[in-house]
């Protein structure tokens, strides 16, 4: 079982648009529609994307609600931090470099970084209003939940969220991360992270004279491009979520905690950023090589996901059944590029919904 952002299109098909979990290109808009992004919280990430707006439907753009690959925005993002760290180094090598290109160049670095350490951050607050909202109504999630008790299965998800986890908990089963897995408890290996886990970073940089409402301004620029880990990871009760808000991670200047997130920056994702998530992937490549079916949900398996293909790709033993859940054609076409032995007919759902009336 592989669930991507798009399953969240099925666990309820009579919500409206705006109470369905966004998928990837959806979550910047709908982080604004719900409150959550704005220029006052996420000034570097806001500024970014009205900029990139604009240039990009050469109009002017009053509110982020345009239309926007995420993933290739922040991979964008990512590209220009990289050109102006390199941009910086060779100003420091040139002799008697100029004081007012130096700040310039410093100011534009510190912004890029900035708006990237915002995302986690955004992604962490967005996801979690929609995870807590989420209602257990015998719909997708909770079939699909239900079902291991006829037949225990594995699942990777792509999702930050957990709403699947609540479907399961709401279900009266347990979930677990990391083996060993007990009995009536769901095997899960979340490879993008998950709003769930924090990375607490307290006395790592630290800045004691920081207000508590400007510390995600002194935070943000640390977390991308930086490797801090202190210890073991805080895994989450998902039903705690409720209470924990962003202010609850960013308690003071040298105190704050990192949500364990993978965001979706193009070719920047750093796979080693945490050694949990090594444990993670070790997983799910365990998964899919025990699998006799793999059911992809709501996920093209975008070529662009370069370890998530070659996971599969060497992982996956041939004559797996393959289900797809959504996007046959995107999903036959990457599958038939990675594997080295072509899939048999792949069978196909209109929608998740639909899948979870099956089981």
């Amino acid at each position: 079982m592989l669930l991507g952002a798009g399953a969240s299109l099925g666990y309820d098909e009579t919500l409206q648009d705006l109470r369905r979990p966004p998928r990837t290109n959806e979550v910047l808009a709908k982080a604004y529609k719900i409150g959550v992004f704005t220029r006052n919280t996420f000034p570097n990430l806001y500024d970014k994307v009205m900029a990139h707006l604009v240039k990009q439907t050469n109009q002017a753009i009053s509110e982020p609600t345009g239309i926007l690959d995420v993933e290739e925005f922040l991979g964008g993002l990512a590209d220009q931090f990289a050109a102006a760290v390199l941009a910086q180094s060779q100003l420091f090598s040139q002799q008697n470099p100029s004081t007012e290109e130096i700040k310039k160049l410093s100011e534009e670095t510190h912004s890029l970084q900035a708006a990237l350490g915002e995302t986690w951050y955004l992604l962490f607050d967005t996801l979690r209003t929609y995870s807590i909202a989420y209602v257990a109504n015998f719909d997708a999630y909770q079939r699909l939940a239900l079902a291991y008790l006829r037949e225990p299965y594995s699942v990777i998800s792509l999702n930050y969220d957990t709403i699947f986890e609540m479907a399961i908990l709401n279900a009266g089963l347990s979930l677990n991360y990391f083996p060993p897995n007990p009995p009536r408890s769901i095997p899960i290996a979340k490879v993008h992270g998950s709003i769930g886990w924090l990375n607490p970073l307290a006395r790592t940089v630290v800045n004691p004279s920081i207000k508590r409402p400007d510390v995600l301004k002194f935070v943000a620029p640390l977390i991308y491009s930086n490797r801090f880990n202190m210890g073991p990871p805080q895994i989450l009760d998902p039903r705690s979520l409720a209470t924990i808000g962003l202010s609850d991670l960013l308690r003071s200047g040298s105190d704050y905690d990192e949500p364990l997130l993978i965001p979706p920056i193009g070719n920047n994702k750093d796979y080693d950023k945490a050694t949990l998530y090594q444990k993670v992937w070790q997983l799910a490549a365990g998964m899919i090589g025990q699998s006799s079916e793999l059911v992809l949900v709501g996920t093209t398996l975008r070529r662009q996901d370069v370890k998530l293909c070659d996971t599969i790709a060497n992982n996956l033993n041939k004559g797996t059944k393959i289900v797809a859940v959504r996007g046959v054609k995107e999903v036959t076409e990457t599958l038939n590029a990675i594997l080295p032995w072509k899939p048999d007919a792949i069978e196909t759902f209109d929608s998740f919904e639909k899948y979870a009336k099956t089981l």
